[in-house]
């Protein structure tokens, strides 16, 4: 069994033994209305680890990469409805490209998911920050989505 299969198995039977098995209890059915994604961010075109922590946000909830295991585990993401719900995934670690992509999410298990992050081109790159607030309130929003749109080049989102 390869170390990353290992790791996916040991966060699994981890997030099991946490949340228990989701069956049916005596009260009759219930019906789920949130999901838990496992997130490994790894080197592109390779199943090497990265060596930074990558900030990892998937419909909403956010969460960072923990250097040691490898992976995160992400609880309580809202499960859309319909046959193959999904929700959106953006990874970034400093010196990679940030990336996203859509998730489909398992509504009787946990799904698990390997992010590949290209290293950034430090000529071709730059770092956005600030803080997104209410325009009434100006208290800060979290986990808003944000689309930079550069003089050329294609836009980037991201949360």
């Amino acid at each position: 069994m390869s170390r990353r299969a290992r790791v996916f198995w040991a966060a699994g039977l981890l997030l099991a033994l946490l949340a228990g098995c989701g069956g049916v209890g005596s009260g009759g059915s219930t019906t789920t209305t949130t999901c838990t994604v496992i997130v490994e961010t790894v080197v592109a075109g390779t199943t090497t680890p990265l060596t930074v922590a990558a900030d990892v946000v998937v419909g909403g909830i956010r969460g960072t990469v923990d250097l040691t295991q490898h992976w995160v585990i992400l609880a309580g993401i809202p499960l859309p409805s319909g046959d193959t719900p999904t929700a959106p995934l953006t990874a970034t670690a400093p010196g990679y490209v940030t990336t996203t992509q859509t998730v489909a999410l398992n509504s009787y298990s946990y799904t698990t998911v390997s992010v590949e992050m290209t290293a950034a081109d430090p000529t071709q790159t730059s770092t956005v920050s600030g803080a997104v607030t209410d325009s009434v309130t100006s208290a800060p929003l979290s986990n808003a989505l944000i689309t930079f749109t550069p003089d050329y080049g294609s836009p980037v989102t991201g949360y």
